[in-house]
């Protein structure tokens, strides 16, 4: 054997092998005991200077910052967050951005410095104001680890769509060399911290473009403040307001740093720990399913709710009760974690899925705001009193004593309220939810009224309850 081929050059982080028995980043190197290879690793210049190190002992680490993130949930939530990435090939899951979202000065980059110091000091954490092709080179440098983006407010808004997909689906685009022949694409898997004074979807709007469901479960804002807290605390420990006890993490972060990740990744690369990790996270996904009643939820809730498992079980294999590398215990990790996926799910509104969402309420909110162009009857005492006539009329509208019955013009449906939205699922999703009335056979009904007598138009039923 050639003295050149014990080494081997890396040219991004994360696991060497599917033994998961090797792991690789530029401040450490995570081997299971037994493991014989006489390798030596030479990371690429590119790794050298992505802000990965190591400062001072875990145990300081612990005292210094950890233990202030006790009964915090938010803080809690992103340390099991910047360790989640390393287990997240091992469990098979895939990975997405957590935004933390709220209005300034609240706290918000101080989640990132805080998920930041599991890998590395401040340099670690990088300024969403890059191109796809800056992102992509990044992503991949962070395989396996934690990518960390502050300020969405900088990132190129017609961008932030495509980016959302980009990081979460972990791969690159395609590209040619001057010869045209095909060059090797970026991979890369990992979850992200991201944090803004906007939502990703309000964001992407900025461009005039509609949120797609699957970047909402790509991209899943969080939002950051806490109901009569401190800003994104629960709680202030020994700090007498939040500013002060923000400022104190942003200082002690950039001393002690990199370690946890460190041992993490000694602790998943042990013989049996992937076993280990799967049947903790089957029993923590099994937790959420049941306390949220998730069983028949949409498939685009279920797969938050299996990041926020995955989440749960990072943690709780790092917490007091197992590696020890954070100070909490697995049940205050789990109730910590849990409370975030709640407050998600109920600012999310329902478990139906985002197009659901999406279209009833364009729907909803496209009537309302044009009843002036439907000519109406108005059941009452009397009876239907006549039929008002409008310009650029929509069709008719019938408010009864439970409900408002919209009779609308086929071409007005699709040409004009279901613009931006394809009509067949839009159609779908009306009739499922029991909104859209149709005859035996699936056609539009008629228009019982003399106005449109037998006239076959969408019939829409909103019930008032």
């Amino acid at each position: 054997m050639n003295q050149k081929d014990h080494f081997i050059e890396i040219n991004k982080t994360g696991w060497t092998n599917t033994d998961f028995d090797t792991y690789v980043c530029p401040s450490f190197m995570a081997i299971r005991d037994g493991v014989k290879d006489e390798k030596k690793v030479i990371l690429s210049k590119s790794l050298r200077n992505c802000g990965f190190g190591q400062r001072r002992t875990l145990e300081e680490w612990k005292e210094k910052i950890c233990r202030f993130c006790e009964n915090n949930e938010n803080l809690t939530f992103v340390l099991c967050n910047s360790l989640s990435s390393i287990i997240l090939r091992p469990l098979g899951l895939s990975g997405c951005i957590f935004h933390y979202v709220g209005r300034s000065s609240i706290g918000k980059t101080t989640l990132a410095y805080l998920g930041a110091s599991v890998w590395g000091g401040h340099e670690f954490m990088k300024i969403w104001r890059l191109t796809s092709n800056g992102l992509e080179g990044l992503a991949e440098l962070h395989n396996d680890s934690t990518l960390i983006l502050d300020e969405l407010s900088q990132a190129n808004s017609k961008e932030t769509g495509g980016n959302s997909y980009l990081i979460a689906n972990g791969s690159g685009k395609g590209r040619a060399d001057k010869n045209g022949n095909p060059q090797s694409i970026k991979t890369w898997l990992l979850n992200a911290i991201s944090t803004g004074e906007i939502c990703v979807a309000d964001k992407i709007n900025e461009s005039g473009e509609k949120v797609k469901g699957g970047q909402g479960v790509r991209a899943i804002d969080i939002y950051a403040e806490i109901e009569n807290g401190f800003g994104i605390f629960n709680n202030l420990h020994s700090f007498s307001s939040g500013s002060e006890f923000s400022n104190y993490i942003k200082q002690q972060t950039n001393l002690y740093y990199g370690t946890a990740a460190h041992e993490f990744a000694k602790g998943v690369a042990m013989k049996d720990s992937v076993e280990t990790l799967r049947g903790i996270y089957a029993q923590t996904q099994k937790n959420l399913y049941e306390r949220f009643n998730l069983k028949q939820a949409d498939g685009q809730v279920q797969r938050v709710a299996d990041y926020f498992a995955g989440n749960i079980t990072a943690g709780i294999f790092a917490s007091s009760d197992c590696l020890g590398i954070l100070t909490h215990n697995s049940s205050a990790i789990e109730e910590d974690v849990t409370k975030v996926f709640s407050k998600w799910l109920t600012n999310r509104g329902s478990v139906k899925s985002h197009e659901e969402n999406q279209v009833i309420d364009h729907i909803r909110g496209f009537l309302e705001m044009n009843q002036n162009r439907f000519k109406t009857k108005i059941h009452g005492i009397e009876g239907f009193g006549e039929a008002k006539s409008y310009n650029n009329s929509l069709g008719l509208l019938v408010f009864e004593e439970n409900a408002e019955t919209y009779y609308i013009y086929t071409q007005a449906f699709q040409k004009e309220i279901c613009t931006g939205f394809d009509v067949k699922l839009t159609r779908r999703i009306l009739k499922e939810k029991g909104i859209l009335e149709l005859d035996s056979d699936g056609s539009n009904k008629r228009c019982p009224y003399e106005i449109f007598k037998n006239k076959r138009m969408i019939k829409l039923v909103f019930r008032i309850t």
